[in-house]
């Protein structure tokens, strides 16, 4: 998942075969793969921080990565049609590149519970697991600190309701639990902040969809709590985000293009604890990722 940090996970330069590299030529062997056909119809798990009810086909894949960080790399695979399972390879490649050198756990399952049926909408429980072994500055810019420790760990409940052919609603809601978090304006002078030891905190959000075309969609999240994507694992914040969806080569007989998609977002997080805020606004900058999305022949 997509983090901003300033410690030294982010500094390390990785060789132009690196793991990113790597996972992204693999995803070359969807061509031959019945891939879904644009946005339109396609499963989605968190466009713009969304949690939808939505479960991967199995053997259906999503390789995404965040260009200007190559560890930020994540693996999702359909175990079952009921089943999605996420490899995190931040926290495991990461974690190999500083003390005390080794992977930092991080599960995450989705499970569904039901389809939509007429005004019921389709439901899905979600649980993510990650444990840190030292203390990991999330965030320490623009005066403000984010740090964790330990474990965190986050249950909720997702529900999903398609209108009609283009229009979608999402609600998730749950709890998170932090072993050590520390929140923080990281002024000396004037410091405000509280630190949590350990704690338990309310999720929720709120989602909207819009898939005019087959190779754009809008999507638009409000949340308090955790969130998987952009800042994950935070809990206590509050974000709003727009994001974008475009399948632009969604057409292309060579599957490396014709299942490539890209997410351009723009965010604004608000910390009560610290009394800061953090607006990126701006389309792509420095929210957004490009990921392949395919279903592996049976």
């Amino acid at each position: 998942m997509i983090n901003i940090r300033s410690d030294n996970t982010l500094k390390m330069k990785l060789p132009f075969t690196s793991i990113s590299s790597i996972l992204l030529a693999i995803s070359a062997f969807g061509q031959g793969a019945d891939s879904p056909q644009g946005l339109r119809d396609e499963i989605r798990l968190h466009p713009a921080d969304e949690y939808t009810a939505y479960t991967l086909r199995k053997n259906e894949f999503i390789i995404s990565n965040y260009p200007a960080n190559p560890l930020a790399t994540w693996v999702e695979w359909g175990v079952t049609d009921r089943i999605t399972i996420n490899f995190d390879g931040e926290a495991f490649f990461g974690g190999l590149l500083i003390k005390p050198h080794l992977p930092y756990p991080s599960q995450y399952v989705r499970i569904k519970l039901w389809e939509q049926e007429k005004a019921r909408p389709a439901c899905a429980f979600e649980s993510m697991y990650q444990y840190l072994w030292r203390e990991s500055r999330q965030v320490d810019v623009d005066g403000l600190l984010i740090a964790r420790k330990g474990s965190s760990w986050y249950n909720r409940f997702n529900f999903s309701w398609r209108w009609k052919e283009k229009t979608f609603f999402h609600f998730s809601a749950g709890e998170t639990y932090s072993e050590n978090l520390t929140l923080s304006n990281n002024d000396s002078l004037n410091p405000t902040g509280k630190k949590y030891n350990p704690s338990l905190s309310p999720d929720i959000s709120l989602g909207f969809d819009y898939c005019p075309k087959p190779w754009m969609s809008a999507h638009l999240a409000g949340s308090y709590g955790s969130t998987f994507v952009y800042l994950d694992n935070v809990p206590r914040k509050y974000s709003l985000a727009y994001a974008f969806r475009f399948a632009p080569f969604y057409r292309w007989k060579w599957g490396f293009f014709r299942n490539c998609r890209i997410e351009l977002a723009g965010l604004d997080f608000y910390f009560a604890d610290a009394k800061k805020n953090i607006p990126l606004i701006a389309p792509g900058i420095p929210g957004g990722y490009i990921y392949w999305q395919w279903t592996c022949k049976k």
